[in-house]
């Protein structure tokens, strides 16, 4: 496989292919959710619903997650939304957020709410406490929930081959860096671009991929990739007619079927 791409990202190492016969332009195709209705019963959520009471002075931490896809999955990536700013009223000063997402060794060391505040406590300069969360633990261990309802991967073949893309992520301005495609995204008016196909994830944020990296990084994905581009290569197969079939078996239209 020949990569065509101005970056690399973490898979363009997995093999080395110096006889390439397929070709991976990797030209970044943004999608709006529009496109993708169809498919947003499995895309909207894995487990369920979580609820989010909404308070502009509360939860300065935030449990959340985004969606990314690698060829033939769709990932959810857990993070914290993690508050570093104050917000201001009478300057209408816009909140600022830092998202540090997670891996499964720092999800299994949040035993308690105690826990997540003080790793979150890293990432900025005020003082959190338990009821900063989003979500109040008050049964079970949190990293067994944030697993249950942050955490996932389904089997989606025939969204890939819809948006005929081997990778995407969801598209969120506040998280991704998107700079290497600010002058595409400016040219698209709409307001509901959702997706990002045919990304780089090196050059997105690469701690998205943090959880599944381990799964990532092998061999596998370097050849399902491939196998996609393969796949969407392929005529369609074709259905004959009747005479085509007769013709196909060595028969002739006149004298082979003629009623004597």
């Amino acid at each position: 496989m020949k990569i065509i791409s101005k970056y690399k990202d973490f898979y363009d190492y997995l093999a080395q292919d110096h006889d390439a016969d397929i070709v991976y332009n990797r030209k970044p195709k943004f999608i709006s959710e529009r496109i993708l209705n169809k498919f947003m019963d499995r895309l909207s959520k894995f487990s369920d619903p979580v609820y989010y009471p909404y308070n502009k002075n509360e939860h300065n931490i935030q449990i959340s997650y985004i969606y990314f896809g690698v060829y033939p999955y769709i990932y959810m990536a857990p993070y914290l939304k993690v508050k570093t700013s104050p917000y201001d009223r009478t300057t209408y000063w816009i909140d600022e957020y830092r998202y540090v997402f997670l891996n499964e060794d720092i999800i299994d060391s949040f035993k308690t709410s105690k826990d997540i505040v003080k790793f979150a406590q890293k990432y900025t300069s005020l003082t959190l406490k338990e009821d900063d969360l989003n979500y109040k633990f008050n049964n079970g261990e949190p990293s067994n929930y944030i697993k249950k309802n942050y955490v996932g991967k389904i089997e989606c073949k025939d969204v890939f081959e819809y948006i005929e893309c081997p990778v995407f992520c969801e598209y969120d301005s506040n998280i991704l860096d998107t700079v290497i495609y600010i002058h595409e995204l400016d040219k698209i008016k709409t307001f509901d671009l959702k997706y990002i196909g045919n990304c780089c994830f090196n050059k997105l944020n690469k701690d998205m991929l943090k959880y599944w990296i381990n799964e990532l990084v092998n061999l596998n994905t370097y050849i399902n990739i491939e196998n996609f581009l393969w796949s969407i290569k392929q005529e369609p197969i074709s259905n004959p007619d009747n005479k085509t079939k007769i013709l196909s078996h060595g028969f002739d239209l006149k004298t082979s079927f003629r009623k004597m």
